[in-house]
């Protein structure tokens, strides 16, 4: 009898912990920029000038970020088990770092700013073959 309260703790905790390394397994692989939208406007063309932005998340927790006005963008990436939120660790600095709510749907990723000044944005990405 001891083992049933276990038992429905554990069913509990499962697929939580399922869905943090389903979305972790979902967002590896490269990312091209379809729109950026701050406060529901377009800013694309602000954002992505020449059309080549892109973002890779590989598999050991880093990402590289190309087709920047200012160049390439580097870091590491992870995803809080408790917030659900995607944290990207940039090495452009502090300030650069930012939290996301993250959905996606097939080929298609959405992220949504979480908190700072990433709050204003969203950014749509489409898979990359």
């Amino acid at each position: 009898m001891k083992l049933l309260p276990i038992a429905l703790v554990l069913l509990l905790i499962l697929p939580a912990c399922g869905a943090d390394d389903s979305l972790q397994e979902e967002i590896v692989g490269s990312w091209d920029m379809l729109q950026v939208l701050r406060d529901g406007e377009d800013v694309t063309a602000e954002h992505d000038p020449k059309n080549t932005r892109a973002i890779t998340f590989n598999e050991d927790g880093t990402f590289m970020s190309e087709g920047f006005p200012v160049g390439t963008n580097t870091g590491k990436w992870s995803i809080d088990p408790e917030t659900k939120e995607l944290f990207i660790d940039s090495d452009a600095g502090e300030g650069d770092d930012s939290y996301w709510i993250v959905s996606i749907d097939g080929d298609r990723m959405t992220f949504k700013g979480a908190r700072d000044f990433a709050a204003e944005f969203t950014l749509v990405h489409t898979r990359i073959e």
